[in-house]
């Protein structure tokens, strides 16, 4: 998710500078701002994402302790550790 947002800007940045020239001054001003956006981007997607993987380690070491086996699938509780995962991309 996070390359695409990175992909989709830089695209949008490029299309700007080869059709409308005269936008240079405005985007190469706001080199700084776009620095910071792609920093907070990054926390932001990483935060929930190792948090999520925190716990699921949790769970798994859990798991092996009860029973003896490690398992990753057929869990409903890691199913429901993949759901939040794959919905902190999207809010």
């Amino acid at each position: 998710m996070m390359e695409n947002i990175m992909l989709s800007s830089l695209a949008i940045y490029r299309f700007l500078l080869y059709f409308f020239p005269f936008t240079e001054k405005i985007l190469t001003t706001n080199v700084n701002v776009m620095a910071m956006t792609v920093k907070m981007l990054y926390i932001i997607i990483f935060i929930p994402n190792f948090l999520i993987r925190l716990i699921k380690l949790g769970m798994v070491a859990n798991t092996f302790t009860e029973t003896g086996n490690m398992t990753y699938v057929s869990n409903p509780q890691m199913d429901l550790a993949d759901s939040a995962m794959q919905k902190s991309y999207f809010y």
